[in-house]
């Protein structure tokens, strides 16, 4: 049985980017979402759509169990008071995954998106619930035992694809274009190199620009987490 990527967050403008990058690598494709029509219009030989919620464990059984990788790219609202609320979307929903992955003994590479300033909220006091809860998910994933990279794409923008830089330490600031956020996943879902890694991404035009970039050995630079 050919095994898929399933995405969540995969209609979103960064998610459907990471979407048709794996389709384009002849990967198999299957976006887990609450609204059908915004995945019909993704939908291709390679690209599928089923409807999967991350805060509902129903149904999650059988939309995971083929997976090899699972990518989470989702986004919450900011009031701790919503459904979707930052505990919600980020933590809870990152648990029903954990859960079921280990329930079914999953041999399946968890991407987690989050951003910088997971370790400085006090600097932006605005989105604190947002930052909190996503630095609360990564360490869930970091101590459950499943492969997993997780990426910390800096302020997103819709520009043109650029020079990427990547770092540790959560230091940094600075911008990233979706289609380099979108690549960066695509690449790290499918690479050893990238497990138990975190690190950061931001748009550098001091970085290497080749477009023939070997990203398995990028993620082999970073240091493994806890080393």
């Amino acid at each position: 049985m050919n095994k898929s990527i399933k995405i969540f967050g995969g209609t979103g403008r960064t998610g459907s980017l990471i979407s048709s990058l794996l389709a384009d690598k002849g990967e198999s494709v299957v976006i887990a979402t609450r609204d059908p029509h915004k995945a019909r219009a993704l939908a291709s030989s390679f690209i599928h759509y089923r409807y999967g919620d991350i805060n509902q464990k129903e149904g999650m059984k059988e939309l995971l169990a083929d997976s090899k990788a699972i990518i989470i790219i989702v986004e919450s609202d900011e009031s701790p008071n919503s459904p979707n609320s930052p505990k919600n979307v980020h933590y809870l929903g990152l648990l029903n995954i954990i859960e079921i992955v280990k329930e079914l003994q999953l041999e399946v590479h968890v991407v987690l998106v989050t951003q910088i300033y997971i370790t400085r909220p006090e600097l932006y006091p605005e989105v604190k619930e947002i930052i909190f809860w996503r630095g609360q998910a990564e360490q869930a994933l970091r101590d459950s035992g499943i492969a997993y990279t997780i990426v910390r794409p800096s302020w997103l923008t819709n520009e043109a694809s650029q020079p990427v830089r990547l770092e540790q330490g959560d230091t940094g600031n600075g911008s990233i274009a979706r289609i380099d956020v979108a690549r960066i996943c695509a690449e790290a879902s499918l690479s050893l190199e990238a497990r138990a890694k975190t690190f950061e991404i931001f748009n550098d035009e001091r970085a290497n620009s080749s477009p023939l970039i070997d990203w398995s050995e990028r993620f082999s630079q970073l240091k493994t987490d806890g080393s």
